[in-house]
């Protein structure tokens, strides 16, 4: 087995993961704590080589594939208690969502007025989400919260986590558009059923299809499920679609990377450096697949 610690290994990791003050900052205030690598010291050529000692835990990820190719560990445990169901079609008693000669101008009075789902049913109103219209980072959460006020797609506590989330990883607001798989503010108790989730998402794709982003975080199962093919996500937990960069059939192959929510971080801190984890996999793959000059 390979030692993790090992001189070459760890030289590479400190290549590969040099932060910046701000961005270690950052991540300080989403509660990671991570103690970075040194370079090792090269040996003299006639000194024997050291006794191995007990590694320490460090984070095995890669900022760029120059220097190490992205690591992808799937997590093979499953997690119930995240498991969600596969999106449906639609409900048949309700009128389909068109989305012919929407745009950004019209889609928040349209979603108004939307009744389509059974979502509206007592909603206190609708959220196309928030962010740069002309952003390449686009991350989705599954549906709003019922009893917020901030015309945001996520809680005060959400939203100040995601800001210190696109902060370490030096995204500007101009780059980022933060929206929901759900766009109505339900009534309290009464969460998204698969049909409603069906129903709503041809405004999450006309979304996209206007963004044309270079990658799509799914925060949470039900996100992935709804925008994965379904060859991809049945039967799998959340934690068996971490670690990896997912094709989509979304307009221009646009690629994802599945993360936990930003209330799972909140509920549990453990989850953020596997977050932390995930967005540099795909500051990597946006990076890879940069024109090159």
């Amino acid at each position: 087995m390979t030692d993790p610690a090992s001189p070459t290994k760890t030289a590479l990791l400190h290549d590969s993961l040099q932060l910046d003050r701000r961005a270690r900052a950052m991540l300080k205030a989403m509660g990671v704590h991570w103690m970075w690598p040194s370079a090792p010291e090269t040996p003299a050529a006639s000194a024997p080589p050291a006794a191995p000692t007990a590694p320490a835990a460090s984070p095995i990820v890669a900022t760029k594939r120059s220097s190490v190719p992205p690591l992808r560990p799937i997590e093979t445990a499953i997690e119930p208690e995240r498991a969600a169901l596969t999106p449906s079609v639609g409900d048949p008693t309700r009128a389909a969502v068109k989305t012919d000669g929407l745009s950004w101008d019209t889609l928040p009075d349209t979603l108004q007025a939307c009744q389509s789902c059974g979502l509206c049913e007592g909603r206190s109103g609708a959220v196309a989400g928030s962010g740069s219209t002309g952003a390449k980072w686009v991350f989705v959460v599954d549906h709003l919260p019922s009893t917020e006020t901030n015309g945001a797609s996520v809680g005060p506590s959400e939203l100040k986590l995601f800001e210190a989330i696109c902060k370490a990883m030096s995204l500007a607001p101009s780059q980022v558009y933060l929206t929901s798989l759900t766009k109505c503010r339900a009534a309290p108790g009464l969460a998204p059923k698969p049909s409603d989730v069906a129903q709503c998402l041809p405004y999450l794709h006309a979304q996209l299809a206007w963004l044309q982003p270079d990658m799509v975080v799914a925060m949470g199962l039900p996100v992935a499920q709804a925008l994965l093919p379904n060859t991809r996500t049945q039967g799998r937990a959340l934690g068996q679609l971490r670690g990896q960069i997912h094709a989509t059939e979304l307009p221009g192959q646009v690629p994802a990377v599945v993360t936990y929510p930003l209330t799972a971080m909140l509920r549990n801190a453990q989850e953020k450096p596997k977050v932390w984890a995930d967005m540099c996999l795909a500051l990597a793959e946006v990076e890879a697949r940069a024109p090159r000059g």
